[in-house]
């Protein structure tokens, strides 16, 4: 299904200043849809963590924010090998893992190669906004629900 966020989307992915993105938007809109689609179509590999009811996948940031550690194991929990560059890291339900967003300012400062895309809803991460938000390191989309011409796209007129 087409999304004008996809436009949006690959401006962000070209960007050299790129930082890590946060999507935003209410329940059901379409987050995750768009940014899996996203990666499977403008990335050579999409590595996809969802940290609703996932202590393992909780588990990777509780530590500390080292970037090479992280990597590994966000590798080892998908079976995707992260490349810099041509994958797109997608961390979705990111409001479920307080610590999700806080590593965003690592990958910002540390590791910028890599393409990091997180989701949650509006609400979920405004609840998270007085701990350690990576202030002035991401880029921030909100997500809204389709247009009118999207969804005449959607239902083929």
């Amino acid at each position: 299904m087409y999304r004008k966020i996809i436009d949006r989307l690959t401006e962000w992915k070209n960007n050299p200043s790129r930082k890590p993105l946060i999507l935003r938007g209410v329940r059901q809109v379409g987050k995750t849809y768009i940014l899996k689609e996203f990666g499977n179509t403008q990335y050579e590999k999409c590595a996809y963590v969802n940290f609703d009811n996932n202590p393992l996948a909780q588990s990777i940031f509780s530590q500390d924010y080292d970037i090479p550690r992280i990597i590994r194991a966000l590798s080892a929990l998908t079976g995707i090998h992260i490349e810099e560059c041509n994958t797109l890291i997608v961390l979705d339900e990111v409001q479920e893992c307080p610590r999700g967003l806080g590593v965003l300012k690592y990958f910002c400062e540390n590791a910028p190669w890599y393409h990091v895309a997180v989701a949650g809803s509006f609400l979920g991460i405004s609840m998270h906004l007085a701990q350690s938000f990576p202030v002035g390191k991401v880029d921030l989309m909100r997500l809204f629900p389709l247009t009118f011409d999207e969804f005449l796209l959607a239902v083929g007129k």
